[in-house]
């Protein structure tokens, strides 16, 4: 499933044409918006920075660390699909492997270490190993970066279940749980992007439900939770 994640999953989501090139240099321009009101908050400084960033995909989050400065950018995705197009569009500095193979055969450390959407494709027996893998290649003063669906939300069965890859699902308080025990000491989990306005209205809603149902939802109300972990 790993040759055909790409066209057989992930354009369609993403409305890119796999045979357009216009349209994945589209979609990548795109994409520098999204992930700077996604992640850029939450990654420190890139400029000057090592950055590897574990199921890279087709290089969107590459392609905004190169724009944002960063001294050198490694990618590693299993499908060779979607690395082809990173490889041509993106940056050519990106291995061909298992996120866990390559993190316990590589030495080098990093400033940053981002996997959006990759910890809940893994194993459940071998998530804790890999965090503290990840926790393993951080240099003093860095940080990883995760994004993976937020199972605490109203509709997290929806995000659990759109990708037939996925594996397992996180709450705040199971992601915080898996990297404490991974040995991150400095955890904090946020919503990923959402106004203002609409996080009152989403919170007050909850709030009724809470009352109603008398239970307490998460205090996370994004379908997503962006968790930033330093050792």
């Amino acid at each position: 499933m790993n040759d055909t994640y790409f066209s057989g999953h992930y354009a369609g989501m993403n409305r890119i044409d796999p045979a357009s090139e216009r349209s994945v240099q589209d979609w990548l321009a795109r994409s520098l918006e999204h992930y700077e009101r996604e992640i850029g908050v939450h990654c420190g400084t890139i400029a000057d920075r090592s950055v590897l960033d574990i199921g890279c995909g087709i290089g969107g989050t590459l392609h905004y660390f190169r724009q944002h400065g960063a001294a050198k950018v490694t990618g590693v995705d299993r499908s060779e699909e979607q690395l082809g197009i990173c490889r041509r569009f993106v940056t050519d500095q990106v291995v061909h492997a298992d996120a866990l193979d390559f993190l316990s055969t590589h030495s080098e450390q990093y400033d940053l270490i981002t996997a959006l959407d990759l910890i809940e494709h893994l194993p459940k027996d071998r998530i804790i190993e890999f965090c503290t893998l990840l926790r393993s290649r951080v240099r003093a003063g860095g940080r990883i970066v995760l994004k993976t669906p937020n199972m605490g939300h109203l509709f997290g069965l929806r995000s659990r279940y759109i990708d037939f890859t996925h594996e397992t699902g996180f709450t705040e308080e199971s992601i915080r749980q898996v990297l404490f025990n991974a040995g991150f000491t400095r955890i904090r989990i946020s919503n990923a992007y959402i106004g203002r306005k609409r996080a009152k209205a989403v919170r007050l809603f909850q709030r009724g439900l809470e009352l109603l149902y008398n239970v307490q939802l998460s205090g996370i109300v994004t379908p997503n939770l962006i968790v930033v972990a330093e050792p």
